[in-house]
């Protein structure tokens, strides 16, 4: 009986070990693409930011059509 229960405890960790393991895989794998998410992000965010409906000009003249 004790020897049955060893195994099925060993195979419960086991089990543990190896999600543990494929949890771990998937979020190092996934970690560059949530990078380059972020960058791209950052860059819509600054062109939003940064875009101007005006047409260049100086400030002292007036835009003319």
């Amino acid at each position: 009986m004790n020897e049955t229960l060893c195994v099925s405890s060993t195979s419960h960790e086991y089990r543990i070990r190896s999600t543990l393991a494929v949890a771990v895989a998937v979020a190092l794998g996934l970690a560059p693409l949530a990078v380059l998410f972020s960058f791209v992000l950052r860059l819509a965010w600054i062109a939003q930011q940064t875009a101007t409906v005006a047409p260049f000009a100086p400030k002292n003249r007036e835009y003319r059509r």
